[in-house]
């Protein structure tokens, strides 16, 4: 049984199936497993990998930026808005 407050890292969703409660998860990882139910008005973000020409003017964008030693900010990774 898991213990409160805890999350999961590097999990697979295995099943996903749509409950009364709201989207039912089977979740795998190193170590066990979990049953999740993600509540209906709760907001799920997923990533997904795209090369480069995904990157066009008007597209709204994230990241996270560190300043490198020269002082320029640079993002090691950039997340595409839906």
């Amino acid at each position: 049984m898991p213990m409160p407050n805890t999350s999961i890292t590097h999990g697979v969703v295995k099943a996903s199936t749509k409950g009364p409660a709201g989207q039912e998860l089977d979740i795998v990882y190193p170590g066990g497993s979990r049953h999740l139910t993600v509540p209906s008005d709760v907001k799920v973000t997923a990533y997904d990998l795209h090369d480069r020409g995904a990157l066009k003017p008007g597209v709204m964008v994230g990241g996270v930026t560190r300043k490198d030693p020269d002082g320029v900010a640079r993002a090691g990774q950039v997340v595409l808005a839906n």
